[in-house]
């Protein structure tokens, strides 16, 4: 068994080695794709001296990283950063240490849509690693996990609803209505409603609200506008489930100071 293990180790480690040579080659990848206006050595510790022998060295771990710019991107999408309990496809390849990461599935020099490393999509992309019955076991077939895993599009200010509630309402069409200019109404099941679609810092500033340093670390604000995922988790087996418990609540109070 430890010889299969140092074996599997073996096979990872290569893949991470050719992992920059998946798509775009890295010299070209630096000049025309993702980052491209960015210094080397923000993330490879060889700074300007990089190549694909030794890009996998980096100066942090990848969700670190990625997380300068797609902030709580991992409260909303697929898990990374660990080892996998199944074989994956050669596609996507793990890291040196043998964890999944950011660029198992993407590649993070292309200039692809979505810097997918294969050319797939939705239910498809997942079925690559996953079996059908991952999704047959939860609540809603796993259709919400499909759809959610998202790049996260810039707030229209005239329609100021974020990528993830959007895709929410796809499903959920009969529960989001426009209240007012203010945002948008939503009630799931005839629930206690609530308003979705509103600038939570320019809010919060008139008082009676916490600011968005106090909130739990879970509560999504896309571009600082309140959404679905603020309150509920979209990527879940549990779909729907609080990001905070309600008990006594709690929920409430991690916005409303009252």
């Amino acid at each position: 068994m430890e010889w299969l293990r140092l074996t599997g180790s073996i096979i990872r480690f290569v893949q991470c080695i050719g992992i920059m040579a998946i798509g775009l080659p890295l010299t070209a990848a630096a000049n025309t794709g993702h980052l491209s206006n960015s210094d080397c050595a923000e993330c490879h510790s060889p700074g300007n001296g990089v190549n694909q022998q030794n890009a996998h060295l980096l100066t942090a771990t990848q969700e670190a990283l990625c997380g300068h710019c797609h902030e709580k991107t991992l409260l909303v999408s697929h898990p990374s950063g660990f080892v996998p309990d199944r074989l994956l496809p050669a596609e996507y390849p793990l890291n040196w240490r043998g964890s999944f990461t950011c660029s198992s599935c993407h590649s993070i020099h292309a200039s692809t849509t979505d810097l997918l490393r294969e050319n797939a999509f939705g239910q498809g992309l997942c079925l690559t690693c996953h079996e059908a019955a991952f999704f047959s076991q939860m609540a809603d077939d796993g259709l919400s996990i499909v759809k959610i895993h998202l790049t996260l599009q810039p707030i229209d200010p005239t329609f100021p609803l974020d990528t993830y509630s959007l895709h929410c309402t796809g499903c959920h069409d009969d529960v989001v209505s426009i209240t007012s200019s203010e945002g948008f109404n939503a009630a799931i099941d005839g629930g206690m409603n609530h308003t979705i679609g509103v600038d939570y810092e320019s809010t919060a500033s008139q008082g009676r609200y916490n600011g968005i340093n106090d909130l739990n670390e879970r509560m999504v604000l896309p571009d600082g506008y309140v959404s679905c995922v603020t309150c509920h988790q979209g990527y879940s087996s549990s779909h729907g489930m609080l990001n905070v418990a309600n008990t006594g609540s709690a929920l409430c109070y991690q916005c409303h100071d009252i």
